[in-house]
């Protein structure tokens, strides 16, 4: 007499009963004679059954009338414990898109039985973060974008300076030494130890490396920052330059 005992997976601390079909069938082949929860393992059952046939069945459980399990389980005629899977699974597949099982079925359950029988595969998200734009004095500006840039002005101390009241420019020229945009004083937000401005197309508009530099035009044209733009692509809806 071979002991068929069905390891399956349904809502804790229910009183359940068993019963197994052939696939694609609505008929009861046989019902478990005892469905037992393990006592730690709380949601994980053993169903009981004794000498089933050798072959692939669908488990359902049941508590009351109402079904809350559907597993399928591999039987062979012996006294062991087999534990049921997902209905899709890799062997059901092989089956399906008409591969010979050979040993294949075997070790392909094995893994479902590792990976699917417990818990059902997590997803997670992507993502993604922004690279910095501005290193050192070196910014990274993409194609046809319109962007503030921030430089940080220090005196040889490392100490914020206060340039709130000076009059200052900046000027960007291409790699031919040709100016391609200057910003005014106007168009600059200063604070102490910063200067913000606007960088638009007639820098971002074309791919390349730029030369910048911030000056102070009421102190005999002093460079305050200096650096490159370096302006790359990005998609754009099939708008490559």
């Amino acid at each position: 007499m071979a002991v068929q005992t069905i390891e399956f997976i349904a809502a804790g601390g229910l009183s359940l009963s068993a019963k197994l079909f052939a696939i694609n069938s609505d008929v009861v082949l046989d019902t478990a004679s005892a469905v037992t929860e393990a006592t730690n393992r709380k949601s994980v059952y053993n169903a009981v059954f004794t000498d089933v046939p050798a072959g692939t069945y669908q488990l359902i459980a049941f508590s009351g009338v109402n079904s809350v399990a559907l597993w399928e389980v591999n039987l062979t005629l012996t006294t062991a414990t087999f534990r049921a899977y997902d209905p899709v699974n890799p062997s059901s597949i092989r089956s399906a898109v008409g591969l010979s099982s050979s040993n294949l079925d075997t070790q392909l359950n094995q893994i479902n039985n590792n990976i699917s029988a417990s818990s059902s595969p997590i997803l997670y998200p992507i993502y993604t973060q922004p690279p910095d734009r501005k290193v050192d004095n070196n910014i990274t500006l993409l194609f046809n974008e319109i962007i503030d840039v921030d430089l940080v002005i220090t005196d040889s101390e490392q100490n914020p300076l206060d340039i709130t009241s000076k009059t200052l420019k900046v000027v960007i020229e291409d790699s031919l030494g040709e100016d391609i945009k200057t910003i005014a004083d106007a168009n600059l937000v200063k604070s102490i130890g910063n200067v913000t401005f606007t960088i638009d197309q007639d820098v971002t508009g074309s791919l390349g490396v730029y030369k910048y530099s911030l000056r102070d035009i009421t102190n005999k044209n002093q460079v305050l920052a200096y650096g490159s733009i370096d302006v790359q692509y990005a998609a754009e809806n099939g708008q490559y330059p």
